[in-house]
């Protein structure tokens, strides 16, 4: 304002005031007031001062907030700063900052000018407002916060800085992740100015860290661990030690919102948190591991694990042991998460960190094996497992196992070392869950001992340095039996448990003792059990004598039966009744209904070796021949319990093993009905062995079954009574070929189960045909053609065939006339041998199904490739077959009639057979088409001799409807032929509408008789003749027709 006289000012000074007076309700006085005092003369300080009094009163009064801040207070303050009104421009300050309205007045640019002009002030109302104030949009924020830290980097005023930072990063909101990251970044800053934040700066680490997980969870990481690397390079041991004690809490801390164990373990290794006590890692990673191991192990342990028996020893009580696991994101538990960084930083921890890294790989590997069973309560192991957290734990572990196997080797010149191994170890812990994975890692210890050759004495000291630990014992005993088995104290503990178990038995005391027995036993079958004969004979007898009078629970019978199978083999030379308890033991055991396996498994065992040893031994050998068919029974009653439970982890399937290789053995006399049908099912089993197994026994049953009715069926007077038929599980396989186009496309090598018990149901139904008369043949082929089995079936071999491919597969190295199902499996591609083998069968049992496809067929490429692939690789060997058939002693027995012969020409496609009668022939001849058995096969009549000609033409007939209608071979129309003419000419009546002595349809004599006319007729002939003449009369006299 230009220079003006006093008065003048005076004036102006009124019109301030009084526009001050008004600006409460009148916003345009006050902007005139503001206006005019910026003009005003730096000579009038103190007037100046007194408006800023009355502007300050204004704004106390206005308790409200209802005040409108206008902009021209803001240009008012600039000018008090610039003119160095020092005490005014705070008093403005304060009026601007407590205003409501301060984050609108003031732009960014204001904003930034105001922090650099006023923060040197030192304001606590400017700080607090730049820090703290919330109010206004996320962008007016952001920019206070950033021109605060800008000032603060420019001028580096520390001590207002770190005055300031705590409080500034606790009021942080945290749904502005900008702001977040602004206070991370600012207190990484400070860090790298290497400000003592802890002593000089006084904050106190503990406050930092909470402010710090409270942020570093919602930022980006690389922030986080920005920060912490700049934290670890303050001097200052408090705080690095409050760091890593941090991070570790982190890591044992879980939950759905725990920072991700890569990312921690990033914090881990820049904090040096492998430098803290052992102590600590020692105690959480024991606590972390006791929660997730169960109270009891599952009992399927005992066949897989030479460790497994231990499992029983556990105390019932610990098995009601639960607990509850909380995860983090990725599924990992606490124990794992600690894994996880101690493994990964590669430090050489103390031995029961080491211990613990082994039991976690152990626990993977457990899951591995047993996926189903209950080695570990957390849930999440085979999912963290896939994740590849885990990978390549072998080759990390194997050095402590290196380590730990020297100091045990080497253990008599360092019992300092060696005894502080074992307590690492767990040597004489408590019998629980926890000590079996310990005795487990214990055992690959001394396996890789047992590698480099440990000598007696070694082993010896070892073994004397476990005495007080029954698992820790059984494992010494069993990992060095080799090198301990003729060290004297050995031997001597072996002797003492044999002759404590020659007196009375008690349950779990003689558990404990059998279970050691069996350990110090020889693991080497060709090595006897060094346990003097007389005794062990003692052994023997004591043993089945408890085991016959005793309930025996599924633990004790396992231990008895493995020492049986131990010691059996060193008396198997003895005579005496106690092989007779062995088979009553064998059987009680059998029986077992307790749902543990692994007593099933050993009675198998030792059911295995009692069949294959029995005839070395003339009273074993009485006492299993007259339990043969109770052993069997309850040996194939054991295959369908093991068969029809899941078999999901290893125990299950080595079980049903020995079991599938015994029901193999077992004969059709111990299968009833009912198994039957559950052996059908098995044909689609999941499970190879067990479907190979249910084949075998379904092969002999098939054939006991075709067998029995052969018998029936020559019995039968009519055709109706014929009882042959498939068993329905079968047809039901054979309807479901479960087969898609891509599997031919895409397979090479083994069928899935569901594709072989398919082509095994097949093979299962031709089989049926093998050796059948053809009254038989006939209704079995007239059951499949009823189902419409054959067409699918073919469709399925074409297509695997690929005969529509530009190049189709190559059938020839696969066998066409036999199929070895355990060699099948092995062969390059198994369901083209499935193929070749049942297109062979096809053209072998149905024929006339085959050939009437083929010529209904509409496709004529794959008409054409049929006939081509027929003539190529089956033509030839099925002529062939039926030529060594008519040579063979089969047709001999059939055709036994001197006045008959067979002649073959042209490579056996032509077929004559003569019928001398009074020195006068009687010829047929049968020509068979070079696509055989795809075109109808040709009967000629050569000769006629001493028959009508309507009597000659139907035995032509009845021989051609064998070969191309009713699936026949050329020895069934031949033996048609020859069986027709001698009855002829020994006086047997032609059927009156057939004019053939036997029927085509059921090879039978004609017994129908009319009681008017007294001719003969064929049941078969004369049911059809009723049904198209709708009428029951005689086809000749029209009488009704009496039965």
């Amino acid at each position: 304002m230009p220079f003006v006289e006093d008065d003048v000012l005076s004036g102006v000074h009124h019109s301030i005031t009084k526009a001050l007076s008004l600006g409460k309700s009148d916003s345009t006085s006050y902007r005139y007031a503001c206006h005019v005092m910026t003009r005003l003369p730096v000579q009038q300080s103190e007037q100046i001062t007194k408006h800023i009094q009355e502007l300050k009163k204004l704004m106390q009064e206005d308790s409200t907030g209802a005040f409108v801040l206008p902009r021209e207070t803001v240009v008012l303050l600039e000018r008090l700063h610039k003119d160095s009104f020092a005490a005014d421009a705070e008093v403005v300050l304060e009026i601007i900052l407590s205003s409501p309205q301060s984050h609108t007045v003031m732009s960014s640019e204001f904003i930034s000018r105001l922090c650099t002009s006023f923060l040197g002030l030192n304001s606590e109302a400017l700080i607090h407002w730049f820090l703290h104030d919330g109010r206004g949009t996320s962008t007016a924020r952001m920019s206070r916060w950033k021109s605060y830290t800008t000032y603060a980097r420019n001028n580096t005023d520390l001590g207002l800085l770190s005055k300031t930072l705590l409080p500034m990063i606790s009021g942080a909101d945290t749904s502005d992740p900008g702001m977040l990251e602004e206070a991370l970044i600012l207190l990484t800053e400070l860090a790298h100015l290497h400000v003592d934040l802890v002593d000089k700066c006084g904050i106190k680490p503990d406050q930092l860290l909470e402010v710090i997980w409270r942020l570093g969870r919602l930022m980006d990481f690389t922030v986080l661990l920005a920060l912490f690397r700049a934290l670890m390079t303050q001097d200052s041991h408090q705080l690095v030690r409050a760091l890593q004690t941090s991070v570790w809490q982190q890591v044992t801390q879980t939950s759905a919102d725990s920072i991700p164990i890569q990312q921690l373990y990033d914090l881990f290794d820049c904090t040096h948190c492998f430098k803290m006590p052992t102590d600590v890692f020692v105690q959480d990673s024991d606590a972390a591991l006791k929660v997730i191991l169960p109270g009891a192990l599952p009992k399927e342990l005992t066949i897989v694990d030479p460790l497994g028996v231990l499992s029983h020893m556990i105390p019932k009580t610990m098995e009601n042991f639960t607990a509850s696991l909380t995860f983090d994101l990725q599924g990992l538990s606490t124990y794992f998460r600690i894994c996880y960084v101690l493994k990964r930083s590669g430090n050489h921890y103390s031995d029961r960190i080491q211990m613990n890294l082994l039991i976690a790989e152990a626990l993977l590997q457990a899951k591995r094996q047993h996926p189903a069973a209950n080695m570990v309560t957390d849930n999440n192991l085979e999912k963290l497992d896939q994740s590849g957290l885990f990978s390549n734990w072998e080759n990390q572990t194997s050095t402590f196992i290196d380590h730990a196997a020297t100091i045990l080797v080497e253990g008599g010149s360092d019992k300092e070392s060696t005894n502080s191994m074992f307590e690492a170890l767990g040597c004489a812990s408590a019998v629980t869950t926890l000590h079996w994975y310990e005795t487990s890692v214990f055992y690959r210890i001394l396996a890789k001992a047992r590698e480099r050759e440990i000598s007696a004495a070694e082993a010896e000291t070892v073994y004397d340095l476990c005495s007080k630990d029954l698992f820790f014992h059984v494992a010494c005993a069993l990992a060095l039996n080799n090198a301990l088995f003729n060290v004297k104290g050995f031997s001597f503990q072996r002797n003492k448990i044999a002759s404590d178990l020659t007196g009375t038995i008690q349950e779990v005391k003689s558990a404990t003792a059998l279970v050691k027995l069996n350990s110090h036993l020889s693991q080497d079958v060709e090595r006897t059990t060094a346990i003097p004969r007389q005794r062990l004979i003692l052994l023997v007898k004591n043993l089945l004598g408890y085991s016959t009078v005793h309930e025996l629970s599924a633990f004790l019978a396992y231990e008895i039966l493995t020492l049986l199978l131990h010691v059996l083999p060193d008396v198997a030379s003895e005579y005496g009744s106690f092989w007779q308890s062995a088979i009553d033991v064998l059987h009680k055991v059998l029986q077992l209904d307790t749902g543990d396996i692994s007593s099933q498994y050993s009675a198998l065992k030792l059911a295995a070796w009692l069949w294959t040893s029995y005839e070395s031994n003339d009273d074993l050998s009485e006492f299993w021949i007259n339990a043969q068919p109770r052993t069997e029974i309850l040996i194939a009653q054991s295959f369908m319990s093991i068969a029809s439970r899941p078999r999901d982890n290893q125990a299950s399937t080595v079980c049903s093993l020995i079991a599938s290789r015994l029901m193999r053995k077992v004969r059709t006399s111990a299968i009833d009905h009912s198994m039957s049908t559950s052996l059908s099912a098995l044909i689609s089993d999941s499970a190879e062995h067990v479907q190979l197994t249910a084949y075998v026994v379904l092969s002999k049953l098939v054939d006991r079954e075709r067998e029995e009715t052969i018998l029936s069926s020559a019995l039968a007077k009519e055709y109706e009574e014929i009882s042959a038929a498939f068993p329905p599980e079968l047809l039901s396989i054979a309807l479901d070929p479960a087969i898609e186009e891509h599997d031919i496309y895409d397979h090479f090598g083994p069928l899935n189960t569901s594709q072989r018990g398919y082509f095994m149901a097949w093979v299962m139904i031709f089989r049926f045909f093998k050796d059948t008369p053809l009254r038989m043949r006939v209704k079995l082929i007239s059951d499949l053609d009823e189902a419409d089995l054959i067409e699918p079936l073919l469709a399925v071999i074409f297509a695997i065939m690929k005969l529509l491919d530009d190049v189709p597969a190559d059938v020839n190295p696969y066998s066409k006339t036999e199929l070895d199902l355990e060699l099948v499996v092995q062969e390059g591609n198994e369901m083209l041998a499935y193929a070749a083998h049942l297109y062979y069968a096809c053209l072998t049992h149905v024929p006339a199904l085959v050939r009437a496809w083929w010529i209904d067929c509409k496709d004529r490429r794959l008409s054409t490739a049929v006939e081509q692939l027929t003539v190529k690789h089956y033509s030839l060997t099925l002529i062939q077959h039926d030529v060594q058939t008519l040579q063979s002693e089969q047709s001999k027995s059939v055709l036994k009639d001197d006045n008959l012969t067979v002649r073959i020409s042209n490579g056996g496609r032509d077929i004559f057979t003569t019928y001398e009668i009074d020195e006068q022939n009687m010829e047929m001849a049968i020509r068979l088409p070079p696509n055989y058995p795809l075109r109808r096969v040709a009967v000629e009549g050569i000769q006629r001799v001493g028959v009508k000609d309507t009597v000659w033409r139907a035995w032509l007939f009845g021989s051609q409807a064998v070969l191309t209608a009713q699936n026949g071979s050329v020895l069934d129309a031949i033996s048609l032929f020859q069986r027709n003419v001698s009855l002829h000419f020994e006086g047997v009546a032609e059927c009156n509408i057939c004019f053939s002595v036997l029927s085509v349809q059921d090879k039978s004599l004609p017994s129908k008789k009319c009681q008017t006319c007294k001719n003969l007729f064929h049941s078969s002939c004369l049911f059809k003749w009723f049904k198209s003449s709708s009428q029951s009369r005689c086809p000749l006299c029209r009488t009704s027709f009496a039965f």
